[in-house]
């Protein structure tokens, strides 16, 4: 069952990897896409502003017979040479200047005195100050598409936006950028990116030896539930049938208060076989169910005191029950299970003269039940790790005490069960304090 569960998720995390490749491809598509986009607007609105600087300083620089205006209206453009005049009417004057570069540019081309060279030239330089490069070289075209002139090489996958250029003659400038350009810009979202994929598969097979390791985990733990049971059970049952035999005999030599004394130790060993035989299908399966009903508390934790007594006659113990709150409804094995447990852990670790006090309460909707002691105490940094199964401080003022770690853990279980909470305070030299909240019925 683990292995299949390990290889459905590890099938999942492959499928979660394809689907993360994919969707960050596409990403990295679009945002190309858009990158290009980009560029070529921004490099064609580059291309327009040096041609409007190249005709400017054609204007300015050469002597030609060639001139344009605007009459007293203020709406007829009018331009032309020595040989002849044209008249344009504007719809705004703010176009006056754009309608006198597109004539003299038609002027130029007519008289064969466009230089696209001259214009590539100051393209580049413009480029230069802006940071791009790359550029292949500028293409010619007349109305219909057809290459009328081309400097460079101009071949690579990048073209600018078009440059309108002429009134009559209807051309298009066209910059031509080789494809590395786009990438060398992007090169902050490609390390991005690698980062992003060599992290998402060092997390993979980080999760994959974790998979690993809680398989071998849980089997480990299966192994050692069985190794518990066969340790614990066994133990019991010749316990059991041994006080047996004693309390049944027919040649009694015991007085009244030893035989008293055996018939409980024969209860709290039943009740200890049963809460064993709870325990260790609980811990298998992972299910508790508490069955509320009315528990008399007094009876339940005088017995376990006068038990801890007799096993530890050199401990100091002090129980205490809230008047009013003898029989709340709790679940008698599991609860007495609790108070077993913590009063155990108390002595077992409360240094060479422990002092233990259980106090039994209610406050507001809660019933409360602390255990507290003067012992070695516990550092911080375990105390979230003290529920968990198996696990046992590693102390040097611990390493001679018994145990398989799986107390806290069930005890944590069946608080859980009754919806409550464990609290544990403690500091090493001072002792600890465990307090269960269980919820009122």
């Amino acid at each position: 069952m683990m292995k299949g569960n390990i290889r459905i998720v590890f099938f999942l995390c492959i499928g979660l990897l394809i689907c993360v490749l994919i969707g960050q491809g596409g990403w990295l598509y679009k945002t190309r896409k858009m990158e290009i986009n980009r560029f070529r607007q921004e490099a064609g609105d580059r291309l327009g502003d040096s041609f409007k600087e190249f005709l400017d300083e054609e204007w300015m620089t050469r002597k030609v017979p060639f001139s344009y205006g605007l009459k007293e209206d203020k709406k007829t453009f009018v331009y032309g040479d020595s040989c002849r005049v044209r008249e344009i009417t504007l719809s705004f004057v703010d176009q006056f200047r754009e309608m006198g570069r597109a004539v003299f540019y038609d002027y130029l081309y007519e008289q064969h005195n466009f230089d696209v060279f001259q214009l590539d030239s100051l393209y580049r330089k413009n480029l230069e100050k802006t940071g791009m490069n790359g550029l292949s070289g500028i293409l010619l075209r007349d109305s219909v598409g057809q290459v009328l002139e081309v400097t460079g090489v101009c071949e690579g996958e990048i073209r600018t936006v078009s440059v309108e250029a002429g009134y009559r003659c209807r051309h298009r400038i066209e910059a031509v950028f080789q494809l590395p350009l786009i990438f060398r810009s992007m090169i902050w979202h490609l390390v991005g990116e690698g980062m992003f994929f060599f992290a998402f598969i060092g997390c993979l097979v980080w999760l994959w030896k974790a998979i690993r390791l809680t398989w071998q985990s849980a089997n480990v733990q299966t192994m050692g539930i069985a190794h518990l049971e066969h340790e614990l059970k066994k133990p019991l049952a010749a316990v059991t049938s041994a006080l047996e035999g004693i309390v049944n005999r027919k040649n009694r030599e015991l007085t009244a208060i030893q035989e008293e004394k055996l018939k409980m130790v024969e209860v709290r060993i039943r009740k200890m076989a049963e809460i064993t035989d709870t325990m260790l299908v609980t811990l298998k399966n992972s299910r508790l169910e508490v069955e509320r009903v009315s528990v008399d508390i007094v009876q339940e934790i005088g017995m376990v005191a006068e038990m801890f007594r007799i096993l530890y006659p050199y401990a100091r113990l002090e129980f205490q029950v809230e008047t009013g709150e003898e029989k709340p409804l709790l679940d008698q094995v599991y609860f007495n299970y609790l108070v077993i447990n913590l009063v155990d852990n108390a002595i077992k670790y409360g240094g060479d003269e422990p002092w233990v006090k259980v106090v039994f309460y209610r406050e507001n909707w809660d019933w409360v039940l602390t255990v507290t002691d003067r012992g070695i105490g516990m550092p911080e940094r375990v105390l979230k790790r003290i529920f968990r199964q198996f696990y046992r401080v590693k102390d040097k003022k611990v390493k001679n005490k018994t145990g398989f770690g799986l107390g806290l853990a069930f005890a944590k279980k069946v608080v859980n069960a009754y919806g409550g909470e464990i609290r544990v305070e403690s500091a090493p030299g001072k002792g600890s304090r465990f307090e269960v909240r269980i919820k009122a019925e």
